[in-house]
């Protein structure tokens, strides 16, 4: 009989050399062979060794190779020291077994002695696996526990420093006379100066993008030689450590709700604060901020950075509404957000960004249809989002820096809507309006496919919202009766030359959505409904 080929498997979580170490489990499988399979050398067995990775998954250099091997049929069998050496996870142990038994290789645990060739051996394995698993969850859980509770004592409990400090481990006398050690967080004089400026920095221009611009134009990098960008910037604006724990900050995290530790007389200004338990973070998923309520707030180890007020009016001015705060001109707000719906599903268009920049500066984007990105269900094409914008804006122009014809646009918008409302209430049959007359497109919409060809904003297809034939007579016939001259006095800006390009982005958008109130692509052309009135139900499904 032919000698199988072994592969020998050994996995510890830390690097050390007590307990079950990795040479002991290679020692001990060996044994284990060595008495098991006549004629078998010790030099034939398979060695894969794992140390310092948790049994948690099985993302593994070792393990993986491992797997790699069986799949191209290297070894007849795999064994183990123990279950919980391959996996602490059910579900990912249950995949293994069942992968093994399709190779048709043998898996053997010399602890526990299970036999996967019988079915009784296969359930009893799981049986042991889910145990491996609870042990796990177990250990998890009360180091989760442990780790809470000494978040409240403010010392500094792992991870990446925050820019601005450093980790230094100190001893103490603990209460039963031994000595233990604790981490802490200690300045970076440097480090710190450069928080300083960031925070006087952006109270001085009150927007992250302005900063971010302004540092890189004086060349201040990171602690890693790095331009500072935006996300970094929020985040160093955002983090409580740089406060300091006064009465202010106290007032301000007890009101929210987080769970503040230790007496209020603590709070003395003199040290920073420690936020723990802030997120939820899990391997392969997005890091997720917890509510207030479970966040532990604590006077730290290290010294204040910050006054609380000065930290406080930042994260007022962050949670300002947009129109407080300077914005960009050339990371402007996309301008039909909000009101840009799609044609052929009915669901909003959202502004997507390429990671691209145009000549301007300007972040290249174009509106994504959410039905066609969430489920591949529309397909209608994706609207560039710059050249609808300028469209749209060319055409809000057109309309209010003639006062005449602007009252006379929302006057024919107010009739079109009130027509609306009749034939809601008065229904006639399916296809006419009160009067029993085919009905019309949807009043005053304006197709920007055609109407901005003269511009030369967006050249578009489409057909224009007039008979192609038709002649200025015959449009002017179409259009309201003109405003009254008294109501034109009343919009005396509106005829200065040029006011459209003094208003900033949030203006534009304000101005905007008080003549048009929903926008529909088809992915060819722009139709815009006047404020107040919606689409028709053969304009959208």
């Amino acid at each position: 009989m032919q000698c199988p080929i072994i592969a020998v498997y050994s996995r510890k979580s830390r690097f050390t050399g007590q307990g079950e170490s990795i040479e002991n489990q290679i020692e001990l499988c060996r044994k284990y062979c060595l008495g098991h399979y006549e004629g078998l050398r010790a030099e034939d067995l398979l060695l894969y060794e794992d140390e310092g990775f948790s049994g948690g998954n099985t993302r593994r250099p070792q393990f993986l190779a491992m797997m790699e091997d069986a799949r191209r049929r290297r070894f007849d069998v795999i064994v183990c020291y123990r279950l919980d050496r391959v996996s602490r996870n059910i579900g990912d142990f249950a995949r293994l077994i069942e992968e093994l038994g399709s190779l048709s290789i043998a898996f053997v645990s010399i602890k526990e002695q299970f036999d996967t060739s019988s079915p009784l051996g296969r359930a009893m394995m799981y049986i042991a696996s889910v145990f491996s698993q609870l042990e796990r969850e177990t250990i998890a859980e009360r180091i989760r526990d442990n780790m809470l509770e000494l978040s409240r004592t403010g010392r500094w409990l792992g991870g990446v420093t925050p820019t601005g400090f450093a980790s230094q481990m100190v001893a103490y006398q603990g209460e039963d006379g031994k000595t233990r050690r604790l981490c802490r967080l200690t300045p970076v004089p440097e480090e710190i100066d450069l928080v300083r400026r960031v925070y006087r920095g952006f109270l001085a221009c009150g927007s992250i993008t302005l900063l971010e611009e302004r540092l890189r134009g004086e060349g201040i990098l990171s602690r890693r030689g790095r331009p500072l960008r935006r996300d970094a910037l929020r985040q160093m604006l955002v983090n409580p450590v740089y406060a300091a724990a006064d009465e202010n900050t106290y007032r301000y995290f007890e009101t929210r709700g987080a769970q503040c530790s230790g007496q209020k007389e603590d709070y003395d200004g003199a040290r920073g604060l420690m936020v723990y338990n802030k997120t939820r973070q899990e391997k392969g998923r997005r890091v997720q901020i917890r509510p207030c309520e479970e966040w532990i707030v604590a006077p730290g180890e290290h010294p204040a950075v910050l006054p609380g007020e000065m930290w406080l009016r930042v994260q007022r001015l962050l949670s300002a509404p947009p129109r407080g705060r300077p914005t960009s001109r050339e990371n402007a707000p996309p301008l039909l957000s909000g009101i840009l719906f799609c044609a052929g599903c009915g669901s909003p268009l959202r502004a997507k960004k390429t990671g691209r920049r145009d000549q301007a500066g300007r972040d290249v984007f174009y509106y994504l249809c959410r039905e066609k990105e969430r489920s591949g269900g529309c397909t209608v094409k994706n609207a560039p989002g710059q050249a609808l914008d300028e469209a749209v804006w060319h055409r809000v122009v057109q309309i209010a820096e003639d006062p005449a014809a602007l009252i006379s646009y929302l006057l024919a918008a107010r009739a079109k809507a009130r027509a609306q409302l009749d034939r809601a209430s008065h229904p006639g049959p399916p296809g006419r309006g009160v009067s029993g007359a085919p009905l019309a497109p949807p009043g005053g919409v304006c197709n920007l496919s055609t109407a901005h060809k003269a511009g030369g904003v967006l050249p578009l297809r489409g057909e224009s919202p007039c008979p192609s034939g038709a002649t200025g007579r015959e449009r002017e016939s179409k259009t309201p009766d003109a405003a009254p001259p008294a109501l034109v006095s009343h919009f005396p800006l509106l005829s200065l030359s040029g006011w459209g390009a003094r208003l900033s982005p949030l203006e534009r958008r304000e101005a905007m959505q008080t003549l048009f109130s929903r926008a529909q692509w088809d992915g060819e052309r722009l139709t815009l409904f006047p404020a107040g009135m919606l689409p028709s139900r053969g304009d959208s499904k």
